[in-house]
Formats: structure tokens, C-alpha cells, sequence
């Protein structure tokens, strides 16, 4: 954060511009691009912990039914 505002995790500027509201399930997201270096990311970044139980439960379901990581090698 920068006074306030979050800021791009690659060039640490605070300009963003606004793409879209809200992704998949989650509508309390937004899709924002740096004014800067371009680097599109959602606002505001989800926590660890929600990520975490994303990727270990909606992701694979979501993307990849079926697979099973442990007998895929």
C-alpha cells in the first residue's frame, strides 16, 4: 500500500484503470490494469488463506474435473 491505495505488484504505481466488476463467483472484485507497466490483477487481492482453499477446492473442480494429481504421474 501507498498512501493509502494498493499498488502494482511490478512497477509500484497507484494509477489503475477499472476493467471489469466482478469475476466468476465473485462479484466483489475488480479487474484493473496498472496505468503504468499494463499488469492486469484483481482488486482488491484476496487473501492467502482464500486463495489457499480456492486453489485446493474450486479451481480443480472448475478447470480440470476429474484429474487426480496424485495418479497423473
Amino acid at each position: 500500500m501507498k498512501n493509502g491505495l494498493a499498488v502494482c505488484d511490478v512497477c509500484a504505481a497507484s494509477a489503475e484503470e477499472f476493467l471489469q466488476r466482478g469475476v466468476r463467483n465473485r462479484q466483489d472484485l475488480n479487474v484493473v490494469r496498472c496505468s503504468d507497466c499494463g499488469l492486469v490483477r484483481l482488486s482488491p487481492l484476496p487473501g492467502e488463506g482464500e486463495l489457499k482453499a480456492y486453489y485446493a477446492d474450486s479451481y480443480r473442480e472448475a478447470h480440470e474435473p476429474g484429474l487426480d494429481p496424485a495418479g497423473a504421474y
